[in-house]
């Protein structure tokens, strides 16, 4: 995946979806590559409690696309996420997904809106992983908040993504 910072995002968000899918896919020269992992053996009983995120972002010489086989790579960073801002990091580009299909439902240009049903479907009931309900029970309760002071703007955050 492309990387882009969060005040490009917010301006590429409001352009038109081919536009905004062009900006994001060229001119590229900041990779992800992101892999899940827990840092304690014990279960709290939620897996999205658990689940930190370690996001390797390379930094290349070249932009893509290119005319080159391949390019070196400058940098590497390595960034662990914690698990409240990946709920907050899936739950906003579920948002995001759903908004540009009903961008594109809504101006006519699809009219099989098959794929759509079934990602609502999976948002409202999800009848794997156990869907936003898990989000809500792992972040939500006062008790989070008391164990992790410093995730309260988190906290909050997820609660905005989730309106």
């Amino acid at each position: 995946a492309a990387v882009v910072d969060e005040k490009e995002l917010a301006q590429i968000e409001k352009l038109p979806s081919a536009l905004a899918k062009y900006r994001l896919s060229n001119d590229v020269n900041i990779f992800l590559y992101s892999k899940p992992f827990r840092k304690t053996k014990e279960k709290s009983g939620n897996e999205f409690r658990d689940l930190w995120i370690q996001n390797t972002y390379y930094t290349t010489e070249e932009s893509f696309p290119t005319t080159h086989r391949r390019t070196e790579i400058l940098k590497k960073t390595v960034q662990e996420i914690t698990p409240i801002d990946n709920a907050y990091n899936s739950i906003r580009t579920k948002n995001l997904e759903l908004n540009e299909m009903l961008n594109r439902y809504e101006s006519g240009k699809d009219t099989n809106i098959s794929p759509f049903t079934m990602i609502l479907k999976g948002v409202i009931d999800a009848a794997v992983n156990g869907g936003v309900n898990l989000y809500k029970e792992a972040f939500f309760k006062p008790e989070y908040v008391v164990q992790n002071p410093t995730h309260t703007t988190a906290v909050v955050n997820l609660k905005k993504a989730f309106t």
